[in-house]
């Protein structure tokens, strides 16, 4: 088993009255945010499977405030609020997108592919790229961000 570690820095971190706006913007979604992916089958709060062999990335606090979607092996990672794609990374086995909302920031993880480029703008249920399938399983990795902090996605999302 081997769990990778990623640590983002989220630089640059001025608030301009665009940030304000778009902060609040987001901050209005609260419990209505759409599941961040187009053909999910589950979303719930995860701690790491320890005997999980895939990608897991998250940034701090590995096993808490993770929403694991498990999803359709066609499905894509869209995003769950208007806002800029803050950074890409391409890690060895999956790709990561982090989008800005003003002072928060909603992370994908776990991508085969991403339909993006750092700098654009996106809309609420754009795609973001296409999920990874490993071990026949197809889950999206899914974390959000207050400044500094990873916080409990579980509110902001609307669960049917």
């Amino acid at each position: 088993m081997s769990i990778l570690i990623i640590v983002i820095s989220f630089s640059n971190f001025g608030q301009t009255i665009a940030d304000t706006t778009e902060t609040l913007r987001f901050e209005k979604n609260k419990g209505q945010l759409i599941i961040p992916a187009d053909k999910y089958i589950s979303a719930e709060k995860c701690c790491v499977d320890q005997n999980y062999k895939g990608n897991i990335v998250s940034t701090a606090e590995p096993l808490v405030n993770i929403i694991k979607v498990a999803c359709d092996s066609t499905s894509n990672a869209i995003a769950v609020a208007e806002g800029v794609v803050y950074k890409i990374l391409h890690i060895t086995n999956f790709k990561m997108v982090i989008i800005k909302h003003g002072e928060y920031f909603t992370i994908y993880s776990n991508l085969e592919s991403v339909s993006l480029r750092q700098g654009h703008r996106v809309s609420e249920e754009q795609k973001i790229g296409s999920i990874k399938t490993t071990d026949s399983a197809t889950i999206l990795y899914f974390e959000i961000w207050y400044k500094m902090r990873k916080i409990d996605p579980l509110g902001w999302l609307k669960l049917l």
